[in-house]
């Protein structure tokens, strides 16, 4: 018995941008000598950005001010850069903003500080955790959908600006219920059944029925009492035995 944790999926993408950019300056006005560095390498904080020839004629280190990769490099080797011209651009993708639309009658499932599970088709066995950061007070017209924001982890940098996600948004039931391993619940023809265990040999055919569910357990609400032992993953065999014996007294009475 707990309280079952129902989920809901959504779809969205990462966000072309991220605010933690930082551009690149020098201290001193100058030429820019060389980069030391290329357009998309990764950097840490105070790794060689490039090296600038001040007027006095004596090469300066201009060093990076953060983590994270350089995205643009806007100055040429021998052209003059003053304290205010930007060299180049740092993005730290370490944490991306993701943008994901939620139906009206899913709305109530979220709220500010969730975790929501992220996914990527080009990372099927990874999974990313994030945050709701933001619920748009406004509902679009014609989708009749509202977008939330989510700060999405990605400390190993497989996610990509503007990439295509999904997202698990979980939420905790109310009420405590007895809930079951999702295996263990079978159908027979219009029928939900358990096997429920009676002696060392022997299992019951229980219907039930059944509540919420997610991808692991099912909520049932009639049927099942707290403490008793039911088939996992025999039931299919359970559930084949069954319709194999019903099968035959059918055949009996013909």
């Amino acid at each position: 018995k707990k309280k079952l944790a129902a989920s809901i999926e959504v779809y969205g993408s990462i966000a072309q941008d991220t605010e933690s950019t930082v551009h690149v300056t020098s201290s001193q006005p100058g030429f820019l000598k060389s980069f030391s560095v290329e357009v998309g390498q990764t950097v840490d904080k105070d790794t060689p950005i490039a090296v600038i020839t001040t007027p006095d004629k004596k090469n300066m280190e201009i060093l990076s001010p953060s983590h994270g990769i350089v995205m643009a490099q806007y100055i040429k080797e021998g052209e003059k850069i003053d304290t205010l011209t930007s060299i180049a651009t740092i993005a730290n993708p370490d944490v991306l903003r993701a943008s994901f639309d939620i139906y009206e009658k899913d709305i109530s499932f979220v709220r500010i500080g969730q975790e929501v599970l992220v996914k990527s088709i080009a990372y099927p066995d990874s999974r990313f955790t994030g945050k709701v950061i933001f619920v748009s007070p406004r509902v679009d017209e014609e989708t009749r959908t509202i977008k939330i924001r989510v700060d999405v982890e990605n400390k190993d940098h497989l996610l990509k600006f503007g990439m295509s996600v999904t997202g698990l948004i979980f939420r905790e039931g109310e009420n405590e219920s007895i809930v079951v391993p999702l295996e263990s619940v079978q159908q027979l023809d219009d029928k939900w059944a358990v096997f429920v265990k009676i002696d060392d040999d022997n299992f019951e055919f229980r219907e039930i029925k059944k509540g919420k569910e997610t991808d692991e357990e099912i909520e049932i609400l009639k049927g099942l009492s707290e403490g008793e032992i039911l088939a996992q993953k025999g039931s299919f065999t359970l559930k084949a035995e069954t319709m194999k014996d019903e099968l035959g007294e059918e055949g009996h009475h013909d």
